[in-house]
């Protein structure tokens, strides 16, 4: 910060990091803290749709997940979504990933059938953008079938296990 300014790109990209180990420490007011006054200095060095705000406001959002803030946390996530469909696209890995996070956190606070819906259309989407071999689509095809799972859909559940251990 003395040297480069509080508002330097490297001075951000630590602060950042930083926060991450505040969360990883479990001090989560501070890692919070951190993570406000990051994204109001990205906000107002490159604007509140650059990807590096939208990208602190989804760890933002996974802060406020881990902590139990679902609402909060949802409507950042629909936000992040919204904003990085717009300015990325809606097939953008950045998008997708904010995307499976929301649906985690809905299957987390049980409407499964949105995060079903959801899982859908992200892994769709990701089969798209990497192929159906790229270790997140296969990571992302468990997590589904542990969603099915719970459903109690066997047979897809099944069939999706046995297509990521194929």
């Amino acid at each position: 910060k003395l040297t480069l300014g509080n508002t330097h790109i490297r001075t951000l990209s630590t602060r950042h990091c930083f926060a991450h180990l505040l969360e990883s420490l479990g001090r989560f007011d501070e890692a919070e803290a951190e993570h406000v006054s990051v994204l109001a200095d990205e906000i107002g060095v490159y604007g509140e749709r650059h990807p590096r705000a939208l990208k602190v406001r989804h760890c933002l959002a996974n802060l406020m997940k881990a902590r139990g803030r679902l609402d909060l946390a949802q409507v950042e996530y629909e936000a992040v979504i919204q904003a990085r469909s717009d300015v990325l696209g809606a097939d953008h890995i950045d998008t997708l990933q904010t995307r499976l996070q929301l649906a985690g956190l809905m299957q987390n606070r049980g409407t499964l059938g949105q995060a079903e819906d959801e899982y859908r259309v992200v892994l769709n989407s990701l089969i798209g953008v990497r192929g159906s071999g790229h270790p997140s689509v296969l990571a992302t095809r468990s997590n589904f079938a542990g969603l099915l799972m719970e459903r109690g859909k066997f047979d897809e559940s099944e069939a999706e296990y046995r297509s990521v251990i194929a």
